[in-house]
């Protein structure tokens, strides 16, 4: 090609119309780098969680040196170069867009490293509304019989363009086998995740009472419990992610001396009577130790009760001397009313089933009234002998 450098010789070409040629060139750049890009984006599999990411590297920069057809009197020479990728509208809250610019001068060379990021833990659509940011710089032609140089042109102009992210990963709904019921022991705490297992879930799993229960209060009561995920933290509303369920927990006191303890039951001291654990099956039922005292004993223990609940309250014993007969006693006692709930001699008493050890089997149901919610439970042997208590055990019925 002929050049002619003489900056005097008029132009042919406009400069309005040599930087309308360099925008479509570069218009193209970005539709074809979009089209590449989206393609390299679905390569990899994007994952559920937020901060998983997918980056892609991209030559930035696009080299011509041609006569634009339609226009065969303007010849470019020079590059484009994409420097921004962004998202135009928040179609897709899930997703993050990003890019980081490398320039290589040496070479005359450019890339972009395109970085595509799960940004919130909501659900994927994929739906991406681009802006692509393109320069440019020609030098430039203008035909006029021979070519002739010209001044070189400087511009930016953008492409808004919807590309689409189809290959990401669907979060696993929240999945969990809840219980209906769960009986524990009196003041033992029971969180929220041991009323329920997980099947699946999306990221990490976290539950709470919606109502907390009263894990002091003797008897049954309903609790109601929230389990979500990670999507669930996002979105409550989102039933896939967050579960709501009720459990009826059931409390009850069961004391069996096993770590030589009274399990917070009070009884009145004497000097002259020795309470003691006494180790040994022949004078236990359960876990191989009972409490002895040599002759009268009073245990006491104070509980919260549920106005008009019926409650079963059970004591198995064994009279050191089966042959003297003994008094036993339950009384139920607040400040505003006491009552005697069962008076009975230990000959009267049934033998627990299937054991010969010679233990007998104290049981009473009462129903609270309204001045004992907060009551106190004692229960009273009267005798010249001794006996062994292996446990004490109240429930609501």
């Amino acid at each position: 090609m002929n050049e002619n450098n003489d900056s005097t010789i008029d132009s042919r070409a406009s400069v309005e119309r040599k930087h309308a040629v360099a925008k479509i060139h570069a218009r193209n750049h970005a539709t074809e780098f979009t089209k590449d890009m989206m393609v390299k984006l679905n390569q990899e599999k994007l994952g559920y969680l937020k901060g998983s990411k997918v980056e892609v590297e991209m030559k930035a920069n696009k080299y011509i040196d041609e006569i634009t057809s339609g226009d065969s009197d303007i010849r470019l020479r020079g590059n484009s170069y994409v420097n921004m990728v962004k998202f135009l509208s928040n179609q897709d809250p899930s997703l993050k867009i990003s890019c980081n610019y490398h320039p290589d001068d040496k070479k005359n060379e450019y890339t972009i490293t395109i970085t595509l990021e799960k940004a919130e833990n909501i659900h994927t659509k994929g739906n991406m509304p681009l802006k692509i940011n393109i320069n440019y710089a020609y030098a430039t032609w203008s035909k006029y019989g021979a070519w002739y140089r010209e001044n070189d042109i400087f511009g930016d102009t953008s492409v808004e363009t919807l590309g689409q992210l189809t290959n990401f990963e669907k979060a696993p709904v929240l999945e969990i086998d809840s219980v209906k019921e769960y009986t524990t022991n009196l003041d033992l705490i029971v969180k929220p995740d041991q009323l329920y297992n997980v099947k699946s879930h999306a990221g990490n799993v976290n539950s709470k009472y919606l109502n907390n229960p009263d894990f002091s209060l003797l008897g049954e009561q309903k609790a109601t419990i929230h389990v979500w995920d990670e999507y669930g933290e996002k979105t409550p509303s989102d039933i896939e992610h967050y579960k709501t369920f009720d459990v009826r927990l059931k409390l009850i006191d069961i004391t069996t001396f096993k770590s030589n303890s009274l399990n917070k039951w009070e009884y009145f001291e004497n000097p002259s009577i020795e309470i003691k654990f006494i180790q040994g099956s022949n004078n236990s039922l359960t876990d191989n130790i009972s409490l002895f005292s040599p002759s009268l004993i009073s245990l006491i223990k104070f509980y919260k009760f549920i106005k008009g609940a019926k409650y079963k309250f059970t004591v198995f014993i064994k009279p050191e001397n089966e042959n003297e007969v003994g008094i036993i006693r339950i009384n139920l006692d607040s400040k505003f009313n006491q009552r005697v709930l069962l008076e009975e001699s230990t000959n009267h008493l049934p033998p627990v089933q299937n054991q010969y050890k010679g233990f007998k089997e104290v049981s009473t149901v009462f129903t609270v009234m309204d001045n004992e919610v907060n009551s106190e439970l004692i229960f009273s042997y009267i005798s010249h002998t001794g006996i062994y208590i292996d446990s004490l055990r109240i429930e609501q019925v």
